[in-house]
């Protein structure tokens, strides 16, 4: 494995390099990356690789991650890197590629083949070379251990002011515009139907505030997220965004969308018109930016 390999730009040496398998940027992430030049994933989970899992839900998307983490890098995640050692991976892939001076990781980071690798085999192997290793305990805040997992059925239950705390910043959608059946413009909200990546981890159907970054503006929005009970109901929820202000055409361009605020759950309406009256109410409590 070499350089050409890896997605992201960087020059070796890299001085401190964070080390993980980032399935999103929350605030023990972040502990991390405050300590590192590069943060070093996986473009394919090890979970699933492994069949560990049939599916892993990502609260950021690699596009994402980028957003928050310019100057990530990605290695592919393959049945060969998974069955190096602990001790082949680091002398194999990060030495040659990185020639790190520092190796930032959590401090139950575990690698290598069988996860044979942890802290003590680190520090370890890196008095050997050189190579100071940083262990950034586990991360609580305001008393709750911040985890994917527990972000991720936060996100699930609709709890998007817990999911803000644990994350430290709004909850991010990057996905590509396309055609819808256009029923929000006949209604005289015209939204963008938002394609997103199957693993990426959608919020519980209702209404949400948020905002869009577009060409450089950010324009106050409405998400909807869900199965159109009103109308036909579909199996697979929805994502559909309404730029509040905006005159143009979206098809096919790409967006960042960030939920801010849950206005409200799912409803099924009786008429087009009690629809349009709520959506009326629901704009009334978008929070800016």
């Amino acid at each position: 494995m070499g350089p050409e390999q890896i997605r992201g730009r960087f020059r070796a040496p890299v001085r401190a390099l964070g080390l993980g398998v980032f399935d999103g940027f929350h605030r023990a992430h972040q502990q991390l990356a405050d300590r590192s030049d590069h943060l070093l994933t996986f473009s394919q989970h090890p979970a699933l690789v492994l069949k560990k899992r049939s599916s892993v839900l990502r609260l950021s998307t690699l596009s994402e991650l980028r957003y928050w983490v310019p100057s990530l890098l990605v290695l592919p995640f393959s049945m060969a890197v998974a069955r190096l050692e602990a001790k082949a991976f680091l002398e194999t892939v990060i030495m040659p590629i990185f020639s790190p001076k520092v190796l930032v990781v959590g401090s139950d980071y575990r690698f290598g083949y069988r996860q044979q690798g942890d802290v003590a085999f680190l520090r370890a192997w890196g008095s050997e070379h050189g190579v100071d290793i940083q262990a950034v305990p586990l991360y609580s805040y305001e008393g709750t251990l911040v985890k994917s997992t527990q972000i991720r059925g936060d996100l699930a239950a609709g709890d998007l002011d817990k999911v803000r705390e644990l994350l430290g910043h709004d909850y991010l959608m990057i996905g590509r515009v396309v055609a819808g059946d256009g029923r929000g413009a006949r209604l005289g909200f015209p939204t963008a139907n938002l394609s997103l990546p199957k693993d990426k981890a959608v919020p519980a159907p209702g209404v949400y505030s948020s905002y869009v970054r577009l060409d450089g503006q950010i324009w106050p929005a409405m998400t909807y997220i869900g199965h159109q009970p009103t109308f036909e109901k579909k199996l697979t929820p929805i994502v559909e965004v309404h730029l509040m202000g905006f005159k143009g055409n979206l098809y096919r361009r790409q967006l960042k969308v960030f939920l801010n605020a849950r206005i409200r759950g799912e409803q099924r309406f009786e008429s087009e018109s009690d629809l349009m009256a709520q959506i009326r109410q629901d704009m009334t409590q978008v929070v800016p930016a």
